[in-house]
């Protein structure tokens, strides 16, 4: 659970909290929620804030989508930045990779690409 149900971001005009994702400070804009309180699990808020992370570090990314003809275990998010692939598979503090998940990190990594399973804090840590 986030301290205090907030997580500040480096930046200070992103502030997600536990069902909300906000935008502020922005050329001086009120921050405005994105979708109401409570709409959003807090997966869903999480891969929120991931996403608006990699837009401020002006990284290209795109969503998997999941479903039939897909590659099994495939994450997220894909992202790109000077060159260098990332695969994010986004969980919060409860969730668990998959088996086929688990095999495809290994199969991307074993390749030479990056993969991050967990939140905001991690994607931080790795894509600067």
């Amino acid at each position: 659970m986030y301290q205090k149900n907030v997580l500040s971001f480096l930046h200070e005009n992103w502030v997600v909290s536990w069902g909300t994702v906000q935008v502020g400070g922005v050329g001086g804009k009120t921050p405005t929620p994105l979708l109401p309180e409570g709409f959003m699990t807090q997966e869903t808020a999480e891969k929120q804030a991931i996403k608006e992370y990699l837009r401020l570090k002006k990284v290209f990314f795109y969503h998997n989508l999941a479903g039939l003809g897909v590659y099994p275990g495939i994450p997220d998010l894909s992202a790109i930045k000077n060159g260098h692939v990332y695969q994010i598979e986004v969980k919060v503090k409860s969730g668990r990779m998959s088996e086929a998940q688990r095999l495809f990190k290994r199969t991307w990594e074993e390749y030479g690409g990056t993969y991050i399973c967990g939140d905001l804090k991690e994607v931080m840590k790795i894509i600067k």
